[in-house]
């Protein structure tokens, strides 16, 4: 039987700290979650860092959203990051976002980059944005793709760029088309191409126009062609 609300909650930061590694793995998810903010960021980086993916699960939104970026956030493993749900990766703020690892951010699934609110997929950053897999950019909703910032935008590959579907595509800001460098232009498929907006191809400068390969022209359409 898991130790009740009230007496994990009555337990002082001092007590909390001292439970040893073997103590800390051994409560179930249940009485994780009964933490208060205050006790979870008294956790050491070496208690956070024996949490299961179980144990994950059962934080409240409000101990993800206290997570201390230096103490707790840099002893987080990929595993444990990657078994947050919808409401807790909601819950991280910007300053943590910003703060993730290449290698920690490598553990977020699609359905998670997915789940980001438009906010917190600009905080993550010119450094972390230009490392998302093409399978985790798989995940980005349109609402996320159309509100990227110019300058995330800037730094995705040709690679990630050649990786979006043709609903994504639809949904990029003709702020960020008009952004293109003449190195991210080449990364669109024909196919990408045909799916944007006669609005769109209009964004695109003239550089980046003048660069737009016979493979890529071929791709449009009567109707984009037409306007």
């Amino acid at each position: 039987m898991a130790l009740s609300a009230s007496f994990i909650q009555a337990l002082s930061v001092t007590q909390v700290a001292s439970f040893s590694t073997t103590q800390i793995a051994a409560f179930e998810s249940v009485e994780i979650g009964y933490l208060t903010s205050t006790q979870f960021v008294a956790l050491s980086t070496a208690q956070i860092g024996v949490l299961s993916a179980t144990q994950i699960k059962g934080l409240s939104t409000t101990n993800i959203g206290a997570l201390l970026i230096t103490a707790q956030l840099g002893f987080m493993t990929t595993t444990q990051l990657g078994a947050l749900n919808t409401s807790q990766l909601k819950a991280l703020s910007g300053a943590v976002l910003v703060a993730l690892s290449t290698t920690q951010l490598g553990g977020f699934a699609s359905t998670q980059i997915g789940a980001l609110t438009t906010t917190q997929i600009n905080a993550l950053g010119t450094i972390n944005i230009g490392t998302l897999s093409t399978v985790q950019l798989d995940g980005f909703t349109t609402s996320q793709v159309a509100n990227l910032s110019v300058s995330n935008f800037t730094v995705l590959s040709t690679t990630q760029l050649g990786s979006l579907s043709t609903t994504q595509v639809k949904a990029i800001a003709t702020g960020s088309l008009a952004a293109l460098t003449t190195i991210q232009i080449t990364g669109f498929a024909s196919t990408q191409l045909a799916a944007i907006s006669t609005t769109q191809l209009n964004a695109l400068t003239t550089l980046s126009i003048v660069l737009i390969s016979t493979v890529q022209l071929g791709g449009l359409t009567t109707a984009q062609i037409a306007g």
